[in-house]
C-alpha cells in the first residue's frame, strides 16, 4: 500500500482541526502526503475553506523526498480509524524524531505509549485533534521528549536489522519445537 488519502484515514477532521487552530498560530502549516480517491475533494475542501495557501498536497513521496517531508515537520498526525496493523510511515516518522497524535486502530496501541512518545486520541474528531495538537505546540519539554524516545525506539525496536533478527529468532525456535517432537 502507499500512502493512501481516504476517509477512514481521518483526513477531514485532521483538516477541521487544523482550522480550528489556525487562527491561533499564523504560521502553523500542514502537509499532506499522499495520493487517493479524496485528494482532488481534499484540495478542493482546503480551497473553500480559505487555507489553501496554508495546506500542502505533496502527492505519494519516497525516497529522499520522504526523508525531507520528514525532517522538514514538526509533528506527525496520523487520525486514522481504518483497520491499521503496524503503519509504516508511524514508524518512519518516529525514526525521524517526530512525536505523534494518532490513535488505538489496529496495533497502533502497542507502538505508541502516551505521553512518552505519542497522543492517543479518543475519538476522531476535530476536536480532540486540535487539542492533542494544541497540547503538543504550547508544550515544548513533552515534544522535546517524544522526540528523543521516538527516534531511539524506531531504530532500537523496529529496524529492518532488529526485526529481521527478531523473524530468525522466531522461526529457529519453530524449527526447535518441530524437531523436539521427532
Amino acid at each position: 500500500k502507499r500512502q493512501r488519502l481516504v476517509r477512514e484515514k481521518g483526513i477531514y477532521e485532521l483538516i477541521d482541526g487544523f482550522l480550528a487552530l489556525a487562527p491561533d498560530y499564523p504560521e502553523l502549516k500542514l502537509v499532506i502526503a499522499g495520493n487517493g480517491p479524496e485528494e482532488e475533494r481534499l484540495r478542493d475542501y482546503v480551497v473553500n475553506a480559505g487555507v489553501g495557501e496554508r495546506v500542502t498536497f505533496t502527492g505519494y513521496v519516497r525516497g529522499a523526498d520522504k526523508v525531507r517531508v520528514l525532517k522538514a515537520a514538526g509533528l506527525f498526525v496520523f487520525p486514522t480509524y481504518y483497520g491499521e496493523g503496524c503503519p509504516v510511515s508511524l514508524l518512519e516518522a518516529m525514526a525521524a524524531g517526530l512525536p505523534v497524535v494518532t490513535t488505538r486502530a489496529g496495533g497502533i496501541s502497542h507502538i505508541v505509549r502516551e505521553p512518552e512518545n505519542g497522543l492517543l486520541l479518543n475519538k476522531v474528531t476535530p476536536g480532540d485533534i486540535e487539542a492533542a495538537i494544541r497540547q503538543l505546540l504550547e508544550n515544548t519539554q513533552l515534544r522535546a521528549a517524544m522526540r528523543n524516545t521516538n527516534m531511539r525506539e524506531a531504530w532500537d525496536r523496529y529496524s529492518a536489522p532488529v526485526v529481521t533478527q527478531l523473524f530468525e529468532n522466531l522461526y529457529a525456535g519453530v524449527g526447535d519445537v518441530a524437531n523436539a517432537g521427532r
